[in-house]
């Protein structure tokens, strides 16, 4: 059988859960607005750091390659594997205006 209202409340509610014994340390809201506030002032200090430091970048004499093209070769391979590739890269160097030299090394240096 059903009832037509819902039981009443009893007189006598249960108590209230006690706070956490955690009140000293900070609530998760506040320690993220810190969080972001230190995040951000780390960002500033970092920017403003680049802004006001000197150059530095250093100068390249003028007439030197700004990089070197290194290829390690296995001696293990064929001469003519070696030669082709070799070839390839002073091609490749020479379309992208870099001096026709590249460096050759055997891998056995490295």
């Amino acid at each position: 059988m059903h009832f037509a209202f819902p039981p009443r409340k009893t007189s006598h509610p249960p108590p209230y859960a006690a706070r956490s014994s955690r009140s000293g340390f900070l609530r998760y809201s506040q320690l993220r607005n810190i969080l972001i506030l230190a995040v951000g002032a780390l960002i500033t200090l970092y920017l403003l750091s680049g802004l006001f430091s000197g150059s530095s970048s250093v100068s390249i004499p003028a007439g030197t390659p700004r990089a070197v093209v290194v290829t390690t070769l296995d001696p293990s391979l064929s001469e003519s594997y070696k030669a082709a590739i070799k070839a390839n890269r002073k091609h490749y160097a020479a379309k992208h205006g870099k001096r026709p030299y590249s460096c050759f090394a055997m891998l056995s240096l490295y």
